[in-house]
């Protein structure tokens, strides 16, 4: 093993000691102390941490005055610039949740409380200040934070909630709303979102629901915007507020949208939290991942997630700090479980036994992952490892024979006796995949044809992949290269996999009853371990039929400006937009 230092941590305690005179000699003795070195796994990019004991020899010396670097003082002002690997799909965070504008959301928007998707699990205030539930569980009363403004200096009312609420209930609103609709409704009944009076709002459920709070969390919207634009929910997504500037309370403010450049934002100076530390975010629009590593190593750009390949070169750069955060974040095969080729669950599990998933993590992110042992990421409340598919081709190729499938012509398979299946037909299907996954795909295609099935891969961006298959009763496609991540601890994130009302409104045209009726007791509930048992039983199903294979939970690489400091900003990797307090982002002068 080669040894790089990637962060070094010290911490050394060292006891006052008071001098008899200022000419006394100064004391040297050793201490041991413990430090954090990183090495590189022989002939990998993949770092690991491991603690180091030395001694070393401290001198105690005369206490003097000085002034402390990093004073706030010294923290204000300063241009923060993140690089974004995506363009922004959109600025208005009811109609788009998808990847970087979530980064832009958790800067300029706010929910009314976390623990939802996108969000830390653990249910915190944000603008809801406080709440009750009556005795029945069915009237909410929420009581907001008082002295919020909007970016254009409104301030922030009851009556903003309930237009928000209205707008995500309301069919009529842009397909993005569409996503957090369910949530906001109980068996198709949506809920009542009532201002009591100017900040307290009062919402009635027709069923009790105990996660109300994690399931509505998504940031807020302006009211006074849209009624003076004159802008019905219809026309959102078209209307600048969603592809030019958005309108938000959180601790900075958009100023300017260059598409396919950046967006700039400045500090918001009325912030509920208080002044950010910094002058000026930009977020910088960069999607070839060299020409990212370049901004990275030049300074261009203070903050990026990069390609986990080019950690060996950054690790050389004195210049940079890297942070490898386990994120709550999947990759998965999705089957459509309609088409009769994956109808039984014995092929699903034989594709499981038949890829390589830690090939699949070396291809994608150079190891920085790990192999799932469960159909939900390990942040849901219950989680406990389940028996592991094994790599086993040989497996593979038995459950396959089981279902009707022999070997042919060539070594490939056909079918032979599966029903649905006209007897003769190969076992060839088509694998969408999107850009960014190929090297996913490209693995999984190798695997199959390993054991005589073929997956022709179409390179499809996923955007277009939902536009055709999203709500479909018959949906065209075979298998995906998909995933999710951020879908929060209590499972309800996951519905649009494995439980959203109906196989026509499932992703993977998957419906079960037993499945719908536990998921019912997880919502009606809100005990987290009787929600962690019963979250369990439906893994244990989801387990045997896999109606979607995980194939890795993912670790991302970001790096830094040494002389950005995140160190207030609570950094958290189940938050999406990664920093808990953004306005407590500084650069050194």
């Amino acid at each position: 093993m080669s040894k790089k230092r990637l962060i070094l941590i010290l911490f050394l305690i060292v006891s006052t000691i008071s001098l008899l005179t200022a000419c006394q000699p100064a004391e040297v003795t050793p201490e041991t102390i413990t430090i954090i070195e990183t090495v590189i796994v022989e002939g990998t990019p993949q770092v690991i941490e491991k603690e180091v004991q030395v001694t070393v020899a401290v001198t105690a010396v005369p206490e003097e005055p000085a002034e402390e670097v990093g004073e706030e003082s010294d923290r204000q002002g300063g241009v923060f610039t993140w690089g974004m690997p995506d363009e922004f799909p959109g600025f208005n965070p009811i109609l788009n949740n998808n990847y970087t504008e979530l980064w832009l959301f958790g800067l300029t928007s706010e929910p009314l409380t976390w623990g939802g998707e996108n969000y830390p699990t653990e249910l915190k205030p944000i603008l809801a200040e406080s709440w009750e539930v009556s005795e029945d569980g069915l009237v909410w009363t929420i009581h907001l934070r008082q002295g919020v403004v909007w970016h254009d200096g409104v301030e922030f009312t009851a009556d903003d909630v309930v237009f928000w609420a209205n707008a995500i209930q309301d069919p009529e609103t842009g397909e993005g709303a569409a996503w957090w609709r369910p949530r906001f409704e109980t068996a198709g009944v949506p809920h009542t979102f009532e201002a009591v009076d100017k900040y307290t709002v009062q919402v009635t459920t027709a069923e009790p629901i105990p996660s109300l709070l994690n399931q509505i969390c998504v940031p807020l919207i302006p009211k006074h915007y849209f009624e003076e634009n004159g802008v019905s929910n219809a026309d959102m997504a078209n209307d600048p507020f969603n592809t030019e500037i958005n309108i938000g309370t959180g601790p900075f403010k958009m100023v300017e949208y260059r598409r396919g450049e950046a967006a700039v934002l400045e500090a918001n100076p009325d912030y509920w939290r208080g002044k950010p530390y910094l002058d000026t975010v930009v977020l910088r629009v960069i999607p070839d991942p060299t020409a990212m590593l370049a901004a990275v190593q030049s300074g261009e750009v203070d903050w990026a997630q990069v390609e986990p390949q080019y950690v060996p070169q950054l690790l050389q750069n004195p210049n940079i700090e890297l942070h490898i955060l386990k994120m709550d974040s999947f990759r998965a095969l999705e089957f459509n479980v309609k088409k009769p080729m994956f109808a039984d669950k014995r092929v699903r599990q034989a594709f499981m036994h038949a890829v390589d998933r830690q090939s699949v993590i070396n291809a994608y992110v150079m190891g920085y992952g790990e192999i799932p042992d469960y159909p939900f990421t390990h942040v849901v409340y219950g989680y406990e490892p389940l028996p592991q598919y094994e790599y086993d081709p040989d497996k593979a190729l038995e459950l396959l024979a089981e279902v009707g499938w022999v070997e042919g012509p060539n070594g490939t398979l056909v079918a032979e006796n599966v029903e649905g299946v006209p007897a003769g037909t190969p076992f060839e299907f088509t694998l969408d995949t999107p850009p960014r996954y190929q090297a996913i795909g490209t693995v999984v295609q190798a695997n199959l044809a390993d054991i005589g099935v073929k997956a022709n891969m179409l390179i499809q961006d996923y955007p277009t992949w939902l536009a055709e298959n999203l709500g479909k009763e018959d949906k065209p496609y075979d298998v995906v290269v998909g995933g999710g991540g951020w879908l929060g601890s209590d499972g309800a994130g996951y519905s649009w996999a494995y439980y959203a009302g109906s196989a026509t409104n499932s992703q993977m045209s998957y419906y079960n009853p037993e499945v719908e009726g536990l998921w019912a007791q997880v919502t009606a509930t809100d005990d987290k371990e009787v929600k962690g048992e019963l979250l369990r039983e439906i893994a244990v199903i989801l387990w045997d039929e896999l109606p979607m294979a995980p194939l890795l939970w993912q670790n991302w690489v970001f790096a830094a400006n040494p002389k950005v400091h995140v160190e207030e900003t609570e950094l958290n990797p189940n938050l999406f937009a990664l920093f808990a307090k953004p306005e407590t982002i500084w650069i050194e002068k």
